[in-house]
C-alpha cells in the first residue's frame, strides 16, 4: 500500500498540482526513483511475488503513467511545467512507468510455471490495450500527418524506446499468442510504417511483419 501511495500520488486537480511546482518536483523525483527501483526489484524477485502483488504493481504503474501523460500531453499544463523546468522529469517518469508496466505484462504473458493461466489472462487484455494505446498515440503525435511533430522531438526520442520495447516483446510472443491478435496488431504496424521512425524501429518492424507473414503462410519460413 505504501508503494501504491507514492506511485499514484494525491489525486488533485491537475492544474492545481502543476502550479505547485516545488511540490511536483520533489514528489516526481521520489516517484521516478521508486519506479526505477521497482523495475529492478520486481524482476530480481519475480518468482517470489504473488499474482496479487503483480496486479497491485500494475494498477499503480498505470495510474502513475496516466497522470504524467495527461500533464505532458496537455498544452496548457505543459507550458506551465516548461516554465518550471520540469518537462524532462515528468517525461522520464511517464516513459519509465509505461516501460516498467509493459515489461511486467510481457513477463506475465510468457509465464508457464507459477499461476500461469491466471497471469496469462490478466496480462493478455492489459497488454493488448496498452500496446494499442501507445502505438496509436505515437502514430497520432509523430506521424507524417502531424504538422507539429518537429516541435516534439524530445518526446519522440523518448517514445522511440517504448515502441522498440513493444516490437521486441511482440517478436518474443509464442506463435499462437501472436496469431490470435494479428487482426488487431497488424493494421497498427502498417500505420507505424508511415511514421518517421528510428532505424531500430524500422529493423524490428520488418522482423515483426515477416513473422506475421510466416505465421499466416504468406511467406516461406527461412
Amino acid at each position: 500500500r505504501l508503494v501504491e501511495f507514492f506511485l499514484e500520488g494525491r489525486r488533485v486537480d491537475l492544474s492545481e498540482h502543476v502550479l505547485g511546482s516545488e511540490g511536483l518536483d520533489s514528489s516526481s523525483s521520489v516517484q521516478l526513483g521508486l519506479i526505477e527501483a521497482l523495475n529492478e526489484i520486481a524482476f530480481a524477485h519475480y518468482s517470489s511475488l504473488t499474482t496479487d502483488h503483480l496486479s497491485s504493481l500494475l494498477d499503480s504503474l498505470e495510474k502513475c503513467y496516466a497522470f504524467c501523460r495527461e500533464v505532458n500531453h496537455n498544452p496548457t499544463l505543459r507550458s506551465k511545467i516548461e516554465r518550471s523546468g520540469l518537462v524532462d522529469l515528468l517525461l522520464r517518469k511517464e516513459t519509465t512507468a509505461v516501460s516498467c508496466y509493459l515489461r511486467v505484462l510481457f513477463r506475465m504473458f510468457a509465464e508457464t510455471i507459477k499461476d500461469s493461466e491466471t497471469r496469462n489472462q490478466i496480462a493478455e487484455s492489459r497488454l493488448l490495450l496498452k500496446c494499442q494505446e501507445v502505438i496509436l498515440d505515437y502514430i497520432d503525435r509523430f506521424g507524417d500527418s502531424n504538422p507539429n511533430k518537429a516541435e516534439q522531438k524530445k518526446i519522440i526520442t523518448a517514445y522511440n524506446h517504448i515502441i522498440v520495447q513493444i516490437l521486441k516483446g511482440i517478436l518474443e510472443l509464442h506463435d499462437a499468442q501472436l496469431s490470435k491478435h494479428t487482426s488487431t496488431l497488424f493494421p497498427l504496424l502498417c500505420e507505424l510504417i508511415l511514421c518517421d521512425q528510428s532505424k531500430d524501429i524500422r529493423v524490428l518492424l520488418r522482423k515483426v511483419v515477416l513473422k506475421v507473414g510466416q505465421l499466416h503462410n504468406l511467406i516461406l519460413k527461412q
